[in-house]
Formats: C-alpha cells, structure tokens, sequence
C-alpha cells in the first residue's frame, strides 16, 4: 500500500497553464515517442475535501497518478508542460495514461526562511491501477512496451576476475562535476567481500572493501549490495555506483521490458535523500542510463 500523504499545492498554476497545455499537445501526432528520463511517480491520488491525497487510487474511477514534474523556483512552466499522454510502468506491468492538471506544491524546508517548490502533475490512467502493481515511474508519450517482467535475480557471482581489470567511468552519477572511474579489484566468495578500486580525476586510486555483499544476476546485468556500498555490473564494468549520503545505499534492477527492440531494465538506486527510479539500455555506443532525480531542496 502506497503511505498516505497530502497533496496540498501552495499555488496553483491556474487554468491559463492548463489550457495552453492542452492547446500544445492537440496536434500531436501518435507516432511512437522518443525515449527520455522518466518521471517519478510521487503515488497514487483520491479526491477527497476538495484536495487530491496521496492514496491507494482506489477512491477515484478511473484511477489517478501523481508525477514530480521537477523544480518550480524562477520558473514560468514546468519541464512537463509539454506531455499529455504518458506511460506509467509498475512493479507488474504498464498502464497509458493522460496528463490532466499540473500545480504547484511547496514546502518550508527551513523554518520561515522561504519556500521550495516544485510542480506535480495529474496523470488519469486508462486502466486499473492494480495491473500495474506499484506504480514507479512515468514515461513521456505512448509507448508499446513488450515482454515485460519482474527482474528476478540468481544468487550468485557469474564473472571472473580478469573481465574486472579496467577502469571505467559509470553510465550515469547524481554528481556531474565529480566523474571517477571505478573497477572491481577482487572477490573473496567465503567471506563475501569485494575490493573495489576508485580513480579520482586527478588520477588518485583509492581502494574501497564491501563485507557481507549481497549478489544477484538475470540477463546481462550483476547486482551487488555490500556494508557501504551498492553498484551494478555489466560486462564487468560497474554501471552504477551508490553509497549512503542522507539515503540507505542502493543499486538493483526491478523489472525489464523491450522497447524499439532493446532490452531495457528499470532501476532503483539511492542518491543524496532520495531513492531514484530511472532506466539503463545497451545502445549502438554502449550502456545509457536514464535519471531524473528531484531537482530540488530535498534538506534545509
């Protein structure tokens, strides 16, 4: 059961914003939609005193679904503004819906001393909300996503140590301005630790050892979960890479599907306060990873 939360926006954006919105998007056309980073999915929304909560859905026929459009401070429309229809994909499986109503919600992170906003968007699903499980991200446009499932891994460490021996930078970080490249060091099976070697940007390495590592693989993706750290490996090169900031470190698939014939797995990692659902592809050039972190003040 997703927590129950209130849903009461500072400011609405107003009607004006919602027609323009409208106005943009009729004259899409309903060819397959270009790939970007997903929107979180804040939870599910019942109407009830003349305020959308954050429910189990099931008050409202059909059901509604509310996205983080990101950061509202200095700005005239959120990074949303243009969607109107979305994919949302669950735990179980993946539901269409259509953007209803954009507003703005603010908090008062540090006292008195000013307010951070961000949008939040209205999303009315064309099904029920229980074939999806729980709701986790939304995917701007239709999209037709095949073979999904629930990633399910094997316990186990299928590679070997000699396909760990250079250093490559992650596929995505929550921190663009520091960039090190990462390469598994070794592997010690009775005790389940892992070394891991990091080379900063002035080319300093520093060795980091994970006791008591938790692994699991299915398809091409190596899952590792130890005491201080979590990452995730594919053809021996770590993609992912988190560790606890203000958030439990956390790096694992949970379900795949295909989409434009490539094999996609949708992720939950742990960044600075936040826990981040995003997607990670093989493409023509090599692993991409697709985030959308909270763009703003999470902590005073």
């Amino acid at each position: 059961m997703l927590p129950i939360t209130l849903f009461i926006p500072s400011r609405a954006i107003g009607l004006a914003l919602v027609l323009g919105l409208l106005a943009f998007t009729a004259g899409a056309g309903r060819a397959e939609a270009p790939l970007g980073a997903p929107y979180q999915v804040l939870g599910a929304a019942m109407f009830r005193d003349d305020r959308y909560r954050m429910d189990t859905g099931l008050g409202l026929q059909p059901p509604r679904i509310l996205i983080d459009l990101g950061n509202a401070q200095d700005r005239g429309l959120p990074d949303g503004a243009s969607l109107r229809e979305v994919t949302i994909v669950g735990t179980a499986g993946v539901a269409r819906g259509t953007l209803e109503d954009i507003r703005k919600e603010c908090d008062y992170l540090c006292g008195d001393e000013g307010e951070e906003c961000h949008y939040v968007g209205l999303v009315v699903l064309n099904g029920a909300l229980e074939g999806i499980g729980t709701p986790l991200i939304a995917l701007a446009g239709g999209h037709d996503l095949s073979d999904f499932r629930p990633w399910e891994g094997s316990a186990g460490m299928p590679l070997s140590p000699p396909r760990w021996s250079v250093f490559s930078p992650l596929a995505w970080s929550p921190y663009p301005d520091y960039a090190p490249a990462y390469r598994i060091e070794s592997w010690d099976a009775p005790s389940r630790s892992l070394t891991l070697a990091q080379r900063d940007p002035s080319g300093e390495v520093v060795k980091l050892r994970g006791e008591q590592c938790e692994s699991a693989h299915d398809g091409e993706l190596l899952s590792l979960s130890c005491s201080g750290f979590a990452l995730i490996v594919a053809d021996g090169r770590p993609l992912l890479f988190s560790y606890p900031d203000y958030n439990i470190a956390a790096a694992e698939a949970v379900a795949t599907f295909t989409l434009h014939g490539r094999v996609h797995y949708m992720v939950r990692y742990g960044a600075k306060a936040q826990m981040v659902f995003g997607l990670i592809a093989r493409g023509p050039e090599g692993w991409q990873a697709l985030f959308r972190p909270k763009d703003y003040a999470l902590l005073c």
